[in-house]
């Protein structure tokens, strides 16, 4: 059990320690969360603009104190995924360790310093904020940054987001990272870390290991270890004995394994997992799980090409917003532009061309994932629960990569063990994010490769784990100052990766996100970004459509979360178009400077693009639903055309997955846990057998993407008009579709198809094996706003098929008697009840019926649900 008491900075001292007032402090949890639960602070920080009442907290010293009972026979280890951020241990008033950075694991044996009996450890954890400012005056002088006003922030190795960011508030909290636990240790050593060097031969498959061994051994003892597959030991080594003493990163020889069963990601094959095990006499010290795997990074120029524009802001040659997301005009022709990532028309010129392919046992991966933030903003309030429901969820949209940003955590074990039992291949962000760091500085650089070193014992055996990458977008930023790039980020250029070369680390190695040889935002750098589907929506994403990158690594669209939620940053609906939206969205964030200032304009910049794009709204409900409709149909597009791509392309990341707090925002799940409209048509696009359309400006060809190949495939494209009449018919036989993207001779020419009225049609296609229907995809040819669509005609009746103790089945049928767009089923209840849906966010054709299945915790009846769709939400806003 754990305590806690605060202070003013630099005003604790131990031996008064036991005349402070201590609190209850349930674990895991951080100082905010503490406070909360001690009732000193009522408000929840998630709402509104309370952030704002936990700031004068950020100048206090906190305190955390438990009791053990020890004997003098066993040994003891203080352990946790680490300590936020600046710390200091004491062991009966002794100081026995310190912390400065929250990215190093905790794991300090305590028996040099236990007595026989009751100890007592308290940690103190010193106020960031005031001892980078009080302990590190030289900061002013050396840091420099791009989006901060504070500068010290670059001097404390502390989630970044934590003190504000466009997608994060400002809640700088302090505690421990996971639930801290003092073991009691028996047995004759402790294993810190054991690395698994593997080097697998996929055209062999064989594989070669060995291991080197982190380890304090307390007593004279012999070792053993055994590498299990499936229950049974396939390999076992020779008994190694070990004398009294500890044990740095101790090579240990392996062996060779034949017929290895190698890992492989989502759509490659199964990710077979091992048990490896470190067995002292009759116990097993150590266990984890292991794979074999070959993977690869290649980077390099792969042929030239001619370019005939370049890309930046319209106005300067450089490009000072980050992301473009605030940095957005229009030419004399009405042209949009994508901010910082605008392609601005230049004359003629050569450039390389670099790649940037993942190769996982010898073929090439087409990456489809998400990025990723944690579940909530502090890595210590993560509910074990929800972060399986989480990734479970993001599991279910076919994912095989997973993108780990800069500017928060190194996630925790159960994050990365999902990853491995998944086939989700996890591309991990080393801690630095959009900003300048002190890489001259010895102390910072030296705290800096202790990190990489703890970060690569924690994470080499994870065989998910396929790219390390030194930073998030500094790279970029630097090249935008007029900086030269290496000079600059010595941190990312040298130290990372020369920690990495040093500890034999085979995980490929990527310098910072998007960097490449030319011009980071170039898209021939390798990899780039693309903001496009919050903007360029007219002619179907043409900046999409227009996409040269190799990779694509961040893009996105926001949205409304549910109800529920904006409630908790919206008091008013009214506020939905005023400057009081901004002002919460303000105070949640923290925003002290003018990047972010102009990031909180986002939220009415898209106001206005679904104004023109989808329409008008008359009430919250109505404006959520067109938001999350507007992100559905980005997003559908995003992955439809990249997977059409997919021979010039090696994939994409979709900025984000989840939500860490309650907010608009560019997941697709939201805090609340409530899947948006975006999630389910994700689910279908990003399916293992799918119809990509694509619009060239002229014609529609059609791409289908297949995970497998398959064979005897009919394609059927129909022209319907609103009636649900067929105008036209186009069918095409595929006797063999191949492992990825298969282009169809279909061509529909849009000038063929203006005589039908471009804004009375829908294009319909599907798939049929054996003459069923396997995939179908509702196309139109413009923005929806545009459709003359009918009027909704739609019944639905629910009928329970399965009532079990705590479990409710049903099937919601669902009629449409005339043409229906983006079908939503959601609660009906303030609250919002959840419930899981087989489906939602659908299109149906007049005189057609959709059964959904839904399963819920509690019995429902039709008053529990709404059933919207585009077609209600137009006619109403028309009729205001």
């Amino acid at each position: 059990m754990f305590e806690f008491s605060f202070c003013d900075f630099d005003r604790f001292d131990i031996s008064s320690a036991e005349n402070m007032q201590w609190h209850p402090a349930k674990m895991p949890g951080d100082s905010i969360r503490h406070l909360l639960n001690a009732g000193m602070e009522n408000e929840d920080p998630n709402l509104f603009d309370n952030t704002r009442k936990f700031f004068k907290y950020e100048s206090k010293d906190f305190l955390y104190r438990t009791h053990f009972n020890a004997a003098l026979e066993k040994h003891y280890h203080f352990v946790s995924d680490g300590l936020d951020t600046i710390a200091d241990i004491y062991l009966n008033g002794e100081k026995i360790h310190e912390s400065r950075s929250s990215f190093i694991r905790l794991d300090l044996d305590l028996s040099e310093h236990a007595v026989s009996g009751e100890n007592e450890l308290i940690v103190h954890f010193i106020s960031p904020t005031e001892f980078i400012k009080h302990c590190r005056p030289d900061f002013e002088k050396k840091s420099m940054n791009v989006l901060f006003d504070e500068k010290w922030r670059a001097y404390l190795r502390k989630p970044q987001w934590h003190y504000g960011w466009d997608n994060a508030p400002h809640l700088a909290g302090v505690g421990f990272i996971g639930t801290p636990r003092i073991l009691e240790i028996s047995a004759p050593l402790y294993v810190g870390n054991l690395v698994f060097d593997q080097q697998y031969d996929w055209k062999r498959k064989c594989a070669e290991f060995g291991f080197r061994i982190d380890a304090d051994v307390y007593r004279e003892c012999e070792i053993k270890i055994h590498l299990d597959f499936e229950g049974e030991t396939v390999w076992e080594s020779e008994s190694f004995h070990l004398d009294g003493g500890s044990l740095s990163m101790q090579d240990m020889p392996g062996g060779l394994l034949e017929n290895a069963k190698e890992w492989n990601c989502v759509g490659m094959g199964v990710p077979h997992l091992y048990v490896l095990k470190v067995i002292a006499g009759p116990e097993t010290v150590y266990e984890t799980t292991v794979g074999f795997r070959h993977i690869e990074l290649s980077c390099k120029v792969i042929e030239k090409r001619t370019m005939n524009y370049r890309v930046g802001s319209p106005e300067t040659e450089s490009a000072p917003a980050m992301d473009g997301g605030a940095d957005i005009s229009h030419d004399e022709n009405g042209q949009l532009f994508n901010g910082a990532w605008s392609h601005i028309k230049t004359e003629p010129y050569e450039t390389d061309v670099e790649d940037f392919c993942l190769i996982l046992n010898g073929r090439r991966v087409f990456i489809e994932g998400f990025d990723w933030q944690s579940v909530e903003y502090s890595l210590s309030n993560v509910n074990p629960t929800k972060l399986r429901m989480v990734l479970e969820k993001m599991a279910e949209l076919n994912v095989n990569s997973v993108r780990i940003w800069g500017g928060a955590y190194i996630e925790n074990k159960m994050f990365y063990d999902f990853c491995d039992q998944h086939g989700i291949i996890a591309w991990q962000d080393f801690q630095f994010a959009c900003s300048f760091y002190p890489d001259s500085d010895a102390f910072f650089r030296k705290l800096v490769k202790t990190e990489v070193t703890d970060i690569f014992k924690r994470l080499a055996n994870h065989p998910s784990v396929g790219i390390f990458c030194g930073s998030n977008e500094i790279d970029m930023m630097l090249y935008d100052k007029g900086l030269d790039v290496k000079s600059n980020n010595t941190i990312g250029h040298e130290l990372i990766p020369e920690t990495l070369q040093a500890l034999k680390c085979r995980i490929p190695y990527h310098v910072s996100s998007p960097a490449g040889t030319e011009y980071p935002r170039h898209p021939f750098s390798g990899e780039c970004r693309n903001w496009s589907t919050m903007t360029h929506i007219d002619h179907d994403y043409p900046a999409l459509r227009a996409e040269d990158s190799i990779m694509v690594s961040e893009g996105g669209c926001a949205a409304y979360p549910a109800k529920d939620q904006c409630q908790q940053f919206i008091r008013s609906e009214w506020e939905l178009e005023e400057d009081s939206l901004l002002q919460h969205q303000e105070y949640q964030i923290h925003a002290m400077n003018t990047y972010f200032h102009q990031h909180l304009v986002k939220p009415l910049n898209i106001h206005k693009t679904i104004k023109k794009y989808f329409g008008q709204w008359k009430n919250l409900d109505e404006l959520i639903y067109l938001s999350q409709l507007y992100q559905a149909v980005g997003l559908q597009r995003y992955v439809e055309i990249f997977r059409y791509k997919q021979q010039a392309m090696h994939g994409y990341y979709i900025w984000k997955f989840a939500d860490s707090w309650p907010s608009f925002c560019m997941s697709v799940l939201d805090y609340g846990k409530h899947p948006k409209m975006a999630y389910y048509a994700l689910r279908r696009a990003m399916g293992n057998l799918t119809v990509c359309p694509f619009f060239d400006d002229k014609s529609y060809t059609f791409g289908i993407f297949s995970r497998k190949e398959e064979k005897d495939i009919d394609l059927l494209v129909k022209i319907y008009n609103f009636k649900g009449e067929v105008l036209g018919t186009f069918r095409e036989k595929l006797p063999v579709l191949s492992n990825g993207i298969n282009h169809s001779e279909v061509l529909l020419k849009q000038e063929d198809m203006k005589r039908y009225g471009l804004n009375k049609i829908a294009i319909i296609v599907s798939l049929q094996k054996e003459d069923k229907k396997v995939y179908e995809r509702i196309y139109f040819p413009v923005p929806l706003k545009q459709l003359e669509l009918p009027a909704p005609d739609i019944q639905a009746e629910l009928e329970g098929v399965n009532k079990g103790e705590g479990c409710f089945k049903y099937e919601l049928n669902l009629t449409a008697n005339s043409m229906t767009l983006g079908v939503n089923i959601r609660s009906a209840k303030t609250e919002n009840t959840l419930f899981e849906l087989s489906d939602n966010c659908f299109d149906m054709l007049p005189n057609t019926k959709r059964t959904v299945i839904l399963t819920s915790n509690r019995e429902l009846n039709m008053s529990d649900l709404i059933v919207e769709s585009y077609n209600r939400i137009r006619m109403s806003a028309t009729a205001v």
